[in-house]
């Protein structure tokens, strides 16, 4: 289902700057996992921390409030 699927915006003075796609623990696992499926800064407004802000919440919130005990991505 979609319910574990998180999508975050982080917005700068009335436009979306960066965004997230985050997939919580599905439930039942023996290994509580959360995927970071994309995150994406505006090209004219990286090079700020905006990207570096967003993941550290991200994390915080798939350990703190998701109940993961780990965080998979893939870099491209």
């Amino acid at each position: 289902g979609m319910q574990n699927q998180h999508l975050y915006t982080l917005d700068v003075e009335g436009e979306v700057a960066a965004m997230a796609w985050l997939q919580s623990p599905a439930d039942g696992r023996e290994m509580p996992l959360a995927m970071l499926w994309y995150i994406g800064v505006a090209g004219h407004k990286q090079g700020g921390g905006l990207g570096s802000r967003l993941y550290r919440e991200l994390c915080r919130r798939a350990f703190e409030e998701y109940g993961a005990a780990a965080l998979a991505m893939e870099v491209e």
